[in-house]
C-alpha cells in the first residue's frame, strides 16, 4: 500500500481532500477497481459481480476514490452510477503500474 502523499509527491500532484490524506490508502482492492474502471465505465453493482466483493464494500471503494478525483459518476443509468476514470486517476494507475 502507498500513502496518498507519496502518490502526491511522485506525481507532483497536491491532492486536497475533507479527509485524512494519512488515513486513506490505495489498497489492492482500491487498485484493482481503479485498473477496471480505466478499462470503461461501470457501475458499482457491476464491479461487486466482477470482483465478488459485496456491494456495500465497492461502493465504499467507490466514495473514497471519487473523494480523491480519481473517477467520478459518468451518469445514472436506472439509479446506478456509472464511473469513469479521470486524469488524476490515470496517472495514480501509470504510477502503480510502473512499480
Amino acid at each position: 500500500m502507498y500513502s496518498l502523499k507519496s502518490i502526491a509527491f511522485f506525481l507532483d500532484i497536491s491532492f486536497i481532500m475533507d479527509i485524512s490524506e494519512e488515513n486513506v490508502m490505495l489498497t489492492s482492492t482500491k487498485l484493482r477497481i481503479l485498473g477496471r474502471i480505466a478499462k470503461g465505465p461501470i457501475h458499482g453493482y457491476g464491479l461487486s459481480k466482477e470482483f465478488n466483493i459485496s456491494v456495500s464494500s465497492i461502493y465504499k471503494h467507490l466514495m473514497e476514490l471519487t473523494e480523491l478525483d480519481f473517477i467520478r459518476v459518468l451518469r445514472e443509468d436506472d439509479s446506478r452510477k456509472i464511473y469513469e476514470i479521470t486524469e488524476k486517476g490515470k496517472l495514480a494507475l501509470e504510477l502503480y503500474e510502473k512499480k
